[in-house]
Formats: C-alpha cells, structure tokens, sequence
C-alpha cells in the first residue's frame, strides 16, 4: 500500500509518499480499513516539534499522520 511518512522531525518537506507492507493484526490486535484520515493540529505538532517530549512519535519513527480517521466496517481479528 502507499502511505505518506515521515522518519525525522521537521517542516512539510520531511513527508514522503512510500510503498510500505500491508498492515497485519497481531494476537489482540483489531485491524479496521480507513476510508479516509484527516491530518490535524496533533499530528502537524508531531512532525514539527522535536524538542518536546509531548510530541515525540509513541511507537517511533516512521510515522504514517492521520490521527482522525472515517473508518469502513470491514474487520479482520487475528486468529492468535
């Protein structure tokens, strides 16, 4: 799939549109298809904002933006 990231902090020219694997739900994990994500106040704070703490990236770098989401009913569970 394709998904815009970015692997640092920085101003807009740190996105960049990549290929990445097809997501895969782990044991307990729920995996739900996104129709479409809005990119806002949070995440433009995540991407520019490196020296603080309340901004750094919870699972790391890279990061695919999208906090707010509209999400389709298609629901795979993992069998794990």
């Amino acid at each position: 799939m394709k998904a815009v990231r970015h692997h640092r902090h920085g101003g807009p020219e740190v996105l960049v549109l990549e290929d990445v694997p097809d997501p895969t739900p782990g044991p307990g994990e729920l995996l739900v298809r996104v129709a479409a994500a809005g990119v806002n106040y949070a995440d433009t704070m995540l991407r520019s904002h490196e020296p603080d703490e309340r901004f750094r990236p919870p699972g790391g770098f890279p990061v695919i933006p999208g906090i707010e989401g509209r999400f389709i009913t298609n629901i795979c569970l993992s069998q794990t």
